[in-house]
């Protein structure tokens, strides 16, 4: 039995606290910017030839290090310890650019602070960035994290035990976030899902356990799936504070948001 818009969510999965059930307070939102604007024009890396291994691998400002494979390039890890990640749009190789379209799985797995250098504090992916690949920032120093409108698939662990900073936002245009993405991120407090019904998410398990700080989710594209299918799994959100906000505006094909709630908690 669904409860009306405005009603307190009481006692909706005891399997998610250990006993402890889940309490949404459920209101509709004031309007809020969750996706980052695109700049006017492409940021341009120009990098030089590093060396061959199983493809051109090259080296840009910021100490970044890239694998082209094709027309496109896939931003695979730090040449040297820099602690700042801002992606750029495309890179320049021998006079040719290539839009960097992914970042490989494991590119900053572990990337903290030791006596050999720094850790990753901050990241943005760029304007032509499709995939964050596998583990790319498991367990690394971040602090604040800026996915921008345009990503469309996070990997299994991507940012698992990171704290990725208060405010995450989830892009309109991301398709599928998977398995433990954002798994043990205990500092977020607040959680965007940006965009409409035009474009499906498809959300995995445990991809959000353990935000043991969650106080709201502002959800604004009302077609949600569960790994792969309309379904229930209410592991997605497990370990999550028996109590927490859900602000909706929604276009899609919910009417209200208690069906996202009663799918997922």
């Amino acid at each position: 039995m669904k409860k009306s818009i405005k009603a307190i969510i009481a006692a909706i999965s005891a399997s998610i606290m250990c006993a402890a059930p889940i309490t949404a307070t459920v209101t509709n939102p004031t309007p809020k910017t969750g996706i980052t604007a695109q700049a006017a024009s492409d940021i341009i890396h120009d990098v030089a030839f590093l060396n061959n291994n199983g493809g051109l691998n090259v080296i840009g400002s910021g100490a970044l290090t890239y694998h082209i494979v094709g027309n496109n390039a896939i931003l695979y890890g730090r040449y040297n310890p820099v602690d700042t990640v801002n992606m750029p749009d495309k890179i320049r190789y021998n006079n040719k650019l290539y839009p960097v379209t992914e970042v490989a799985p494991r590119a900053f797995k572990n990337a903290v602070k030791t006596a050999c250098g720094e850790g990753v504090y901050t990241f943005r992916s760029g304007k032509y960035v499709k995939k964050i690949g596998d583990e790319a920032f498991y367990g690394s120093s971040l602090q604040k994290i800026t996915l921008t409108y345009g990503l469309e698939e996070i990997g299994n662990r991507a940012f698992a035990y990171t704290n990725v900073g208060s405010m995450l936002n989830i892009p309109g245009t991301v398709k599928k976030v998977n398995a433990q993405a954002f798994k043990g991120c205990d500092h977020v407090e607040y959680l965007f899902f940006n965009g409409s019904s035009a474009t499906p998410l498809d959300i995995s398990s445990e991809a959000f356990r353990g935000l043991s700080k969650l106080k709201t989710i502002y959800v604004s594209r009302g077609n949600f799936k569960a790994n792969g299918k309309y379904a229930n799994d209410n592991s997605i959100f497990k370990d999550t504070p028996s109590s927490f906000d859900v602000e909706y505006d929604i276009d899609g094909d919910y009417n209200n948001v208690d069906e996202f709630i009663n799918r997922y908690f």
